[in-house]
């Protein structure tokens, strides 16, 4: 700002404003604010600059750092032994970037096994190749990565004959969502003799899942179960008279 009492000016006189010393990055801060200008009359802008013997009192610009806050998302993926990241966040403070300047993520948490942790990221402020982290108050609130068990379907299953006479059952089952690097093994229960329909089940308890060498791998996953059904259906014969 640029202050002069209007009792030093003669009267019908102005003073017009040339220019001054800018700033424009925390690394600018300090400096005088130095001021070029000149006296004008005001009907001929007439310049009257040197009959005047001016004192400049400067004073001092400084930038602070923009304060910007950011918020991570949250994010949930079932367990596939993979690791997961996810760079997203969302700018909660007054303020987001000056422009010209982009952000670009430098650390970001990542997340394998199954529970949950915070969302933890860091970045960097760049303005095209040269890093402007240090005009930027940077402060993070942090959202939750999870991974959850894998859902698997076990389903007994289902088949039809015709009546013969002895039990009819069936043992197998399909599997539905199971990594391909995993093993599943399961008991069916379920038997029918006459003509009619049976439930066909998995048995309670029975469901294995290991990898290949036989560690148990079900820790990973939660487990579902569903029916099948068991028909038998009349036996046709011909009866001549």
């Amino acid at each position: 700002m640029l202050v002069i009492p209007s009792r030093d000016l003669i009267a019908n006189q102005y003073i017009h404003y040339i220019d001054s010393t800018g700033v424009t990055t925390v690394w600018d801060s300090g400096v005088d604010n130095e001021v070029q200008l000149k006296i004008l009359e005001n009907e001929t802008e007439y310049d009257v600059t040197s009959n005047y013997d001016i004192t400049f009192v400067y004073g001092t610009l400084n930038i602070t750092p923009r304060p910007i806050h950011l918020l991570t998302d949250n994010k949930t993926w079932e367990y596939d032994s993979l690791s997961h990241s996810y760079q997203h966040y969302t700018f909660i403070s007054a303020f987001a970037l000056a422009y010209g300047d982009t952000i670009e993520v430098v650390t970001y948490a990542e997340i394998t096994e199954i529970g949950s942790k915070a969302n933890e990221l860091t970045v960097k402020i760049m303005n095209g190749d040269k890093d402007y982290s240090d005009n930027y108050s940077i402060a993070y609130s942090y959202g939750q990565l999870e991974i959850t068990k894998r859902n698997v379907y076990v389903t007994a299953g289902s088949d039809t004959r015709e009546y013969d006479g002895t039990p009819f059952t069936c043992e197998k089952y399909d599997v539905e969502n199971l990594l391909s690097f995993h093993i599943l093994t399961a008991e069916t229960t379920g038997e029918i003799t006459d003509v009619g329909t049976a439930d066909n089940s998995i048995v309670e308890g029975s469901v294995k899942i290991t990898t290949a060498d036989g560690t148990d791998a079900s820790q990973y996953y939660e487990i579902h179960t569903y029916k099948g059904t068991l028909e038998i259906v009349p036996r046709p014969i011909d009866v001549t008279a």
